[in-house]
């Protein structure tokens, strides 16, 4: 956002986001984008402006015939600033950006608003939602949410293994996979 070139960018983001239209008057004549630093053509029967940049620019690479109008001979020293809708044009940007501020700070309250509430959700799931495996004080204590685990064995007696268990366990932990005490191969 560094620069005339993301300025714009940021100006053209509010303006669709905010669904704000650039008034005729505040338009450049040749850029068509809100006026910056609005100059007079004192030889524009319709009174037409545009950007100082622009005009200038035109009037040079035209070889001084005036891009708007098709006059030749015209001078950029003949222009003359509008201050009157430089204030205006700013004002209108200041305004626009003000909204997209506003629309913003809404969205990051949504999303804050949401968080909250997916975060009270979880924080009202209650130990009884799980069931833990627990052992001597060596062993780690595992959680499994018992409604993972009761569609699991669902699954199971369906003859639908989600684990793909090769052994024919009949837990969702595999089986005799974990069964260390059992048959050694005497």
């Amino acid at each position: 956002e560094c620069g005339p070139e993301g300025k714009n960018l940021r100006l053209d983001y509010a303006l669709k986001t905010t669904a704000t239209s650039v008034p005729d008057h505040l338009r450049c004549a040749m850029c068509s984008g809100v006026v910056k630093n609005a100059m007079i053509i004192p030889w524009d029967s319709e009174g037409r402006t545009a950007c100082e940049t622009c005009i200038r620019n035109g009037l040079v690479q035209n070889e001084f015939r005036c891009p708007i109008t098709g006059r030749d001979g015209v001078s950029p020293e003949d222009l003359v600033p509008n201050h009157g809708l430089r204030k205006e044009a700013d004002r209108f940007i200041k305004d626009v950006m003000e909204k997209m501020d506003e629309i913003e700070i809404n969205i990051v309250a949504e999303q804050k608003k949401r968080e909250g509430r997916i975060e009270g959700e979880a924080s009202a799931i209650s130990k009884s939602d799980f069931l833990a495996l627990e052992g001597n004080d060596d062993d780690k204590v595992v959680a499994v949410p018992m409604r993972e685990k009761q569609s699991t064995s669902r699954q199971h007696r369906q003859g639908k293994d989600p684990f793909g268990d090769p052994f024919g366990g009949d837990d969702v932990f595999g089986g005799d996979v974990f069964d260390v005490d059992g048959d050694k191969g005497d």
